[in-house]
């Protein structure tokens, strides 16, 4: 599955830089740029955290699992332990 990116769109942010910022065009569209190819390896999509959140709920549910089986495990073994030792005790009080 490849990876979606969000990204920056230079021209948009040139023209804010421009307009609302007052940049002189130039510098707004080098400013623009620089922050474009500075932030746009960075950026995630909302569907790359929620696969992401996907994949991390389904490690939780495997560790969950694996938890249970080894307190079974344990408790099990405990019980076994305790019932072998109950049975020494009766066999040596006789």
């Amino acid at each position: 599955m490849g990876v979606s990116r969000a990204s920056i769109d230079a021209l948009t942010l040139a023209r804010r830089l421009r307009d609302r910022a007052g940049f002189a065009p130039e510098h707004a569209e080098e400013a623009a740029q620089a922050i474009a190819e500075a932030l746009n390896d960075r950026l995630v999509t909302r569907d790359d955290l929620q696969a992401e959140v996907a994949r991390l709920e389904g490690r939780i549910a495997e560790s969950k699992s694996d938890l249970t089986r080894l307190v079974l495990t344990v408790a099990s073994g405990q019980t076994a332990l305790l019932l072998a030792a109950m049975f020494s005790l009766a066999r040596s009080a006789h």
